[in-house]
């Protein structure tokens, strides 16, 4: 399933009830892969559709994590911009190469948006159910984390992320807005700093994310 298609077709939010339910078996399991991890880089796609627009926004660029608390999102294409987190700091920096810097705790709604990745990427369960509902769902080689945001403020823009992977490889993360807008992410090549060979064959995968109890049906993976 392609990008396009995922994005038109919105995952529903999960019962309230669910929330109630103990987490699988491997979602402790998973959480410890993802933490030994010291540093990644990958390689990203991402397509924004915006009610505003006729057309998708795309752009490709790289991601740099490294624990506990640096992320870097460089994009390259269709213009370089540099999108820095370390700590409690976030620094944008434009074409123009001039930066621009502020605290995430003083924008929360920007700050639960870094903590749906850095806490993911970080094997950090506290830092994610700081700002989400957790629903983890599928197995330890095909799993999805949707994220439902749980303070009213951020409630009011943000519908629920939903992060899907395989083992500690991070494929996708879909963002979805209330408005309607949406963006998804398909991390298409990693490697970490335990090896380039720890993620060898690793392919970017869309699925439509699946409410907790109903099955799901893997897609085919975007084309190169």
């Amino acid at each position: 399933m392609c990008a396009a298609v995922l994005l038109h077709h919105p995952a529903p939010l999960l019962a309230a009830a669910s929330a109630a339910e103990p987490p699988p078996a491997w979602f402790a399991q998973l959480m410890a892969q993802l933490a030994a991890i010291p540093e990644r880089h990958e390689t990203f796609r991402e397509e924004k559709r915006l009610a505003a627009l006729n057309r998708p926004l795309l752009s490709e660029g790289q991601l740099i994590y490294r624990r506990p608390s640096y992320l870097e999102k460089l994009t390259i294409l269709p213009r370089k911009e540099i999108l820095l987190v370390q700590d409690d700091q976030l620094t944008l920096t434009g074409p123009d190469g001039s930066p621009r810097e502020l605290s995430l705790a003083s924008r929360p709604e920007i700050g639960v948006l870094v903590d749906a990745v850095g806490g993911t990427l970080s094997g950090d369960v506290r830092r994610l159910q700081r700002s989400y509902t957790v629903h983890p769902s599928g197995t330890l080689q095909d799993w999805q984390l949707a994220l439902v945001p749980i303070h009213p403020r951020v409630q009011e823009m943000l519908r629920q992320i939903v992060i899907r992977g395989s083992g500690p490889a991070i494929r996708s993360v879909l963002t979805e807005q209330t408005n309607g807008d949406a963006q998804i992410m398909l991390i298409e090549r990693s490697r970490s700093a335990e090896g380039p060979q720890a993620f060898a064959g690793t392919q970017a995968e869309t699925h439509q994310p699946a409410v907790a109890g109903t099955a799901r049906t893997p897609q085919a993976g975007p084309r190169p």
